[in-house]
């Protein structure tokens, strides 16, 4: 088994590494439209019809929909800005990806009140 990482090795060297980081932003794009954020991203931006025809947001007030994404873009933007921007302090990115267990569950709870309608998971 051992030798199959040194035979992937000696082959992944011949791939340029900027069609590889392609291949990343590929599947990264692709992966969008099934996303509820990128879905709620998009229904910031559009009208009332749009809102109306995504199933899970029945139920939840647009301005709690509203709290929630901007909390979440702003984790987000947050969590990237550490890992790009702080050089070895970057090294730390599991542990901020922990902390947003305990934000979701005891900050955002308490700020948006339908959170769970939001993120049943």
């Amino acid at each position: 088994c051992l030798g199959l990482f040194g035979i992937a090795n000696l082959v992944l060297t011949y791939i340029p590494t900027s069609l590889i980081w392609a291949f990343f932003a590929l599947l990264a794009l692709e992966s969008l439209p099934g996303s509820q954020f990128y879905e709620r991203l998009r229904i910031l931006t559009q009208g009332k019809k749009r809102r109306e025809s995504l199933g899970y947001l029945e139920g939840v007030a647009f301005d709690q929909t509203v709290w929630f994404t901007v909390i979440q873009a702003a984790l987000c933007l947050g969590i990237w800005a550490i890992t790009v921007w702080t050089g070895l302090f970057g090294i730390s990115f599991p542990l901020w990806i922990m902390a947003l267990v305990p934000i979701r569950f005891f900050i955002i709870g308490r700020l948006v009140k339908q959170a769970n309608a939001l993120d049943p998971y």
